[in-house]
């Protein structure tokens, strides 16, 4: 078991208050920055990500999702020089977890890890450290 950190990632955050803190219809915000950390376990599948974002109006989000079931894929393809490349995808079913303005809100959604294999394992700027 082990964690990853990715390079800053852009995304959007569905969630809205109006004044007061009532709830408004949802809409799309767009983020400055956000940071995932993923957990793996013993294959190197994704259980778990725990995410901070900063949207353009300053506000600030900690979210955390659970892994509730993958799908491992995999892209294989040749290079220029005939060298097989192997991507490993992995699709997962993940509920997030949110507090905004005090209130907690869940959710349902799709995260995606990707991974280079070569020689069988995953590589990754994290992985030479041992860590998945």
């Amino acid at each position: 078991e082990g964690e990853r950190t990715p390079r800053n990632q852009h995304a959007d955050v569905d969630l809205a208050r109006g004044e007061g803190g009532e709830p408004t219809e949802p809409r799309t915000i767009d983020l400055l920055r956000a940071d995932a950390t993923i957990s793996l376990k013993e294959l190197h599948h994704q259980t778990a990500v725990r995410i901070w974002a900063k949207s353009e109006t300053g506000a600030e989000y900690s979210i955390t999702g659970d892994v509730n079931a993958l799908i491992p894929l995999r892209n294989r393809r040749r290079d220029q020089d005939g060298n097989q490349l192997v991507t490993r995808i992995t699709e997962a079913m993940t509920t997030f977890h949110c507090e905004h303005h005090g209130t907690a809100k869940t959710g349902m959604g799709m995260t995606e890890y990707l991974d280079q294999i070569i020689d069988g394992l995953p590589v990754g700027p994290d992985y030479s450290s041992g860590l998945a």
